[in-house]
């Protein structure tokens, strides 16, 4: 892991400590950590991110992604669904095209 990222980390982390309810923090973690190749680590982080907000889109295509390299393909598939909904119910049709896409891209995949 490169120093950059490590340090990153380390700030990430010491912004949580301070409050555990910052879920742009922790989702920033998660992909900084996603990187460094602690998938299973990344996905808990962005399960937690929808906990404290289930309206926090960007978190539901990053946890399908990271599901899909933890080789949790349900896992994933389930993620871009929640997403679509919530896509759906925010209007956000850019973010919905995007997780439509990533979707039948892993249902394709398994055929």
């Amino acid at each position: 892991m490169n120093a950059a990222r490590t340090d990153r980390i380390k700030i990430l982390k010491q912004y949580l400590e301070e409050d555990d309810n910052d879920h742009f923090s922790r989702y920033a973690l998660a992909l900084e950590v996603m990187e460094s190749g602690d998938v299973k680590e990344a996905i808990q982080l962005l399960r937690k991110v929808l906990i404290q907000n289930a309206d926090f889109l960007a978190a539901y295509y990053q946890l399908g992604k990271a599901c899909e390299l933890g080789q949790a393909k349900d896992a994933a598939a389930d993620a871009y669904r929640q997403g679509l909904e919530v896509a759906r119910r925010q209007k956000n049709a850019k973010t919905e095209s995007e997780l439509k896409t990533a979707l039948s891209s892993l249902l394709d995949d398994e055929e």
